[in-house]
């Protein structure tokens, strides 16, 4: 990361892009990260009417909430705030990698294509479980059996 610091798009306290003069023949490098959150039911209810002999019980359960899906540059929201996607999610509908997938696709990149002309995208993402993706021939080490025999031996 260092070696591209030299590259990379560099703006004040106030957002505003700094001028600076680059390598030849290469173009500024933006530094975009992938932000993503689930709100549950019940989150942030602070105050609720009570018996004062009862305790307050909260049901946190992942059963119902909102995964907010969003793009962060150094100048803010990408697109501002166009390229969010929020799902509702619980039961069978949770967030996956072909929707991230999508909306990298459809949205962010042409977003991030029209807001910074001439620019290349250094694009991060977390370690969640979300934006992993493995081919579908791909060796796993949790898919592989641990002795001979079994449904993940391959003939010989």
């Amino acid at each position: 990361m260092e070696r591209l610091q030299s590259q990379m798009m560099e703006c004040d306290h106030d957002l505003n892009v700094i001028d600076k003069s680059y390598e030849l023949g290469s173009r500024p490098l933006v530094f975009i990260t992938h932000d993503e959150c689930t709100f549950n039911s019940n989150d942030g209810r602070m105050k609720i009417w009570l018996h004062e002999n009862q305790a307050p019980i909260r049901k946190k359960a992942g059963e119902k909430g909102l995964h907010v899906s969003d793009f962060l540059t150094p100048v803010g929201h990408l697109d501002n705030r166009k390229v969010c996607e929020t799902l509702k999610c619980g039961g069978d509908v949770w967030c996956t990698s072909d929707l991230l997938l999508e909306q990298l696709k459809e949205k962010a990149i042409p977003a991030f294509e029209a807001s910074f002309p001439g620019c290349q995208g250094l694009w991060a993402f977390d370690n969640a479980k979300i934006p992993q993706r493995y081919a579908p021939d791909a060796l796993q080490v949790g898919n592989m059996n641990l002795t001979l025999g079994g449904k993940n031996m391959v003939p010989m």
